[in-house]
């Protein structure tokens, strides 16, 4: 049985990746994607992605 722990990261992976592929070699995607990378939980790095321009649309969570 999977956890909300556990769907937090899968979700967080799949988003990641895509906002990787979005970035941009400046400064403040780079900040962005370091911050992301830091944060401490999956759910910190989801609010992250979410409050960036990394993920082209709006995710439905």
């Amino acid at each position: 049985m999977n956890t909300p722990h556990d769907a937090a990261g899968s979700l967080y992976e799949a988003l990641l990746a895509e906002a990787q592929q979005w970035a941009c070699d400046d400064a403040e995607d780079q900040k962005v994607l370091d911050a992301i990378d830091y944060a401490p939980t999956p759910h910190d790095k989801l609010a992250l992605l979410q409050n960036s321009n990394l993920v082209p649309y709006e995710p439905v969570w």
